[in-house]
């Protein structure tokens, strides 16, 4: 009886221990999970301000002092474009990032699972000539779940690279090679009218942090989107790359 007894009494021990350790891993993890998703939003918050700030800027109006100034808010990098570094961009130019959380282990970007945390980036390049604000390229990266990268951008100069002669704001789905992607682009002109700028820098960011993650470029720049009209890009056997059926079921979801 002895023997039983002491072999309950261990056994209840360890269960004891087991039942502790499997508590505190799970306190643990979600104490994990949910400081990354305040620091997640916490970035997200830096983002909105980094696309409201290149937002406000004017060509030929803003100066390079006024550029600079606001790269060392956010971080930013100057090259030079004078050549000696083969991957910087000429003219000289301001490069501001904000990136979402994430470990770099050889090579690859990896996040913490969990609802609401996935891999994204906000990238601005400024360019400056004779002292100004020359040209600026603002991009809304996203990774989905399935590793399809969701890409928008707004670039905003002095003459526009696409679209019909004349025009001011023109969406466009350009063709992508690599990795699967879903991207659109929107060119603004300084004669763009507040409207048409407001629709090109009209970023949903609720995509960087959601619960329900974002299916479509669509949902990133939804009314950049809706002036693409019927220039979406399709495969040579006619289906369209990102189906407008399923964005406007999507876009119905957008508040």
């Amino acid at each position: 009886m002895r023997l039983g007894g002491a072999f309950k009494s261990t056994l209840d021990r360890r269960l004891r221990l087991i039942k502790r350790v499997l508590v505190l891993s799970v306190v643990l993890m979600c104490s994990a999970y949910f400081g990354e998703l305040c620091f997640m939003r916490y970035r997200c918050a830096e983002a909105v301000r980094l696309i409201n700030s290149v937002q406000k800027l004017k060509i030929g109006g803003t100066s390079s002092e006024e550029v600079r100034q606001l790269s060392e808010r956010f971080g930013g990098e100057f090259h030079s474009g004078d050549g000696s570094n083969a991957l910087a961009p000429n003219p000289s130019s301001y490069v501001l990032t904000v990136w979402s959380p994430y470990l770099l282990i050889r090579g690859n970007a990896l996040r913490m699972p969990g609802p609401g945390l996935r891999i994204w980036g906000v990238m601005a390049t400024l360019y400056i000539e004779d002292g100004h604000l020359a040209e600026v390229y603002l991009m809304l990266a996203v990774k989905r779940s399935d590793e399809l990268d969701l890409s928008s951008n707004v670039k905003v100069r002095n003459k526009l690279m696409i679209g019909p002669e004349g025009v001011s704001y023109y969406v466009v789905e350009p063709h992508v090679t690599g990795p699967p992607t879903e991207a659109l682009e929107a060119e603004v002109s300084p004669e763009a009218s507040s409207e048409e700028r407001r629709k090109a820098f009209d970023f949903n960011t609720k995509c960087l942090t959601s619960l329900r993650e974002c299916r479509h470029v669509c949902e990133i720049s939804p009314s950049a989107w809706k002036d693409l009209g019927e220039h979406r890009l399709r495969y040579e056997d006619g289906r369209e790359k990102v189906v407008d059926a399923e964005c406007r079921q999507s876009l119905s979801r957008i508040k």
